[in-house]
Formats: structure tokens, C-alpha cells, sequence
């Protein structure tokens, strides 16, 4: 039987139900599970096997083959795994489940020092051999730009359009709080240069898997914003989701974080304000809510990248 997310779901599930039939008519759907809570894709589980994406807009439809050719590299360079897609004729792609739970910031906490240490091992590794990846490797697979990827004109647009769209909804506390945000950037026009490499883009915890048995990572799912950019974005996801401790962890295996931290969290603390901005432009609700739950664990700029509480997470 079909499980689904929610009622007006109920003609899209059953669409996408009969694209999976058509392209893989050898396989039995027993058990299909569906979820249209992301924001750019379908998601259906088929038999606790298969998962199939489904884009809800043309640009993500056009975004796959990038996304293809970045875990075709990743695949050569990662010590975790990643999804090995099949590309379909009508627009989507499959690929075989990659067994684990999202490793949520509470999950991390509840582990003990040791599994701490070798998530972040982990981790570490992942992303250092990602951020090794450079740009000829890149163009002999055709990969193009991350869409995170900001030049600093850029940031002074952002600054401008924050100051223009969002300042009129926000307390005078708030607006010196942006204001400090973007000292560095605004006195220092190299403040946020860097080696470009390929990042990952989107290395939220619910894309980040773990075996709660073990308290192994078991791979890192969805690459849809990968591509070229700032090492240090990725960087200012894991402070987001974790913390800044935790990302003191991975120094330890990659010490290059530290180079790039004070980027790192300028990136995190400008994250939430350009999805603020998408939300007064589209006047979805939903938009605001997406960094509820964020660690909010982030130094002051030019601070060393330290340890929190006793040594541990907890």
C-alpha cells in the first residue's frame, strides 16, 4: 500500500507512482512511501530499497546533470558514501537507499566523547578530501559554480537589499546586530577571498547519515548545490547545525578549518538573512522557519576556534 504525506498530495503521489512504474517496469512496488516536504524535489521511497526524486521546478530539473557530474568526482575522492543515480527519460533520478538516520545536533550531543571524536574524524575526512578537488578536476567534469558561490560585489548587494527589505521589520538591537555582521566585509574588500574548491553547498544534518547502532556515519546524501565555491561554506554549515565546538572537533583531522573560520562565520550568520529575504519576496511563511533549531554557537570574528564546555559536546 501507498503511504501518504498529506491529502492534496494524493494526485502528484499517484503520477509519480506511475513514472517509477514506466521506468522500471521490472520492479514490484510493495510498500511506497511519499514526501513533499523539501523545498526543490518529490521524494518517494519505494520498498525501503529505492529512492526517487522528483524536481518540483524546470531550473532543479536543469541543476541534475551538475549534480550528476559532482558525485561522479565525489565518488573517486570520498571515505563516506554517496548516492550512485540512474537518470531517467522523464526528468528524475534513483538511486539505492543509503541505510541511517540524519545525525541531528542532539544525537551528536548524546553520543559519548568517543563516537564525538570519530563522527568528527569522519567528517573531517570527507570534507578535506572534498575541499582537495580543484578546479581542473572540476572542468574535465563539466562542473560549473556552486549556486552558494558570492563574489564581493555580491555581499554588498546582499547588504544593500537586507538594509532596504528587511530593516523596516526589524528592531534598532537587530539592525546593529546585522551592522556588526558586515563590519569586516564592508572595511575589507578581501575579507572573504579564498582558493575556490568544490564544496558541497548543502551539508545540513538531515543529509548527513549515521548508523545509531554504531554511531558511525553511514554517507552524506543530496549534492544539488555543489560545485564550485568557498571551502568555508560548508564549513559554516557544520557551525550551524553543530556548533562551533564540533567543528573544532574536525579541525583536529582538518586543520585548514582554521584558516578559514572567521569566513566561516560570516557565511553562517548571513545564511538565515538571505532566507529571510526570500521569505519577504515570496511571502512564504515557510521560508523563515527553515534555520529554527540552528546551534547558535558562533564566536566573534578573529576569535581561535576553541573546544566548548569540558572538552566534549555535552
Amino acid at each position: 500500500m501507498y503511504k501518504r504525506a498529506t491529502t492534496k498530495a494524493k494526485r502528484i503521489e499517484r503520477e509519480h507512482i506511475n513514472q517509477i512504474r514506466r521506468a522500471k517496469p521490472e520492479l514490484d512496488i510493495a510498500h511506497a512511501e511519499f514526501n513533499d516536504d523539501g523545498m526543490f524535489n518529490d521524494i518517494v521511497i519505494v520498498n525501503n530499497m529505492w529512492i526517487f526524486r522528483f524536481p518540483k521546478y524546470d531550473w532543479v530539473q536543469e541543476d541534475i546533470q551538475q549534480e550528476a557530474a559532482c558525485l561522479s568526482l565525489v565518488r573517486t575522492v570520498s571515505n563516506l558514501p554517496v548516492p550512485e543515480w540512474e537518470i531517467h527519460e522523464e526528468g528524475f533520478i534513483s538511486y539505492r537507499i543509503i541505510e541511517g538516520a540524519p545525525l541531528s545536533r542532539n544525537d551528536l550531543l548524546d553520543m559519548s566523547r568517543e563516537d564525538q571524536a570519530q563522527a568528527a574524524e569522519d567528517l573531517a575526512l570527507f570534507l578535506s578530501s572534498l575541499h582537495a578537488v580543484e578546479m581542473p578536476a572540476m572542468e574535465k567534469h563539466r562542473i560549473g559554480p556552486s549556486i552558494t558561490r558570492h563574489s564581493y560585489s555580491d555581499w554588498l548587494s546582499l547588504y544593500d537589499e537586507i538594509r532596504q527589505e528587511l530593516f523596516p521589520y526589524l528592531t534598532s538591537y537587530m539592525q546593529d546586530q546585522i551592522e556588526h555582521t558586515f563590519h569586516p566585509v564592508l572595511g575589507d574588500n578581501t575579507f572573504m577571498d579564498c582558493k575556490e574548491s568544490m564544496v558541497n553547498g548543502d551539508l545540513r544534518a538531515y543529509h548527513i547519515l549515521y548508523n545509531p547502532k554504531s554511531n558511525r556515519l553511514s554517507g552524506i546524501i543530496d549534492f544539488g548545490s555543489a560545485g564550485f565555491g568557498d571551502p568555508a561554506y560548508d564549513i559554516s554549515t557544520i557551525i550551524n547545525q553543530y556548533g562551533e565546538g564540533f567543528a573544532a572537533l574536525l579541525s583536529r583531522h582538518y586543520p585548514g578549518i582554521n584558516d578559514m573560520i572567521d569566513r566561516a562565520r560570516f557565511w553562517a550568520l548571513t545564511t538565515e538573512l538571505q532566507w529571510a529575504l526570500g521569505g519577504i519576496r515570496t511571502q512564504d511563511t515557510s521560508w523563515f522557519l527553515v534555520h529554527l533549531g540552528s546551534a547558535r554557537d558562533i564566536s566573534p570574528f578573529g576569535s581561535p576556534l576553541l573546544l566548548t564546555g569540558s572538552g566534549d559536546l555535552r
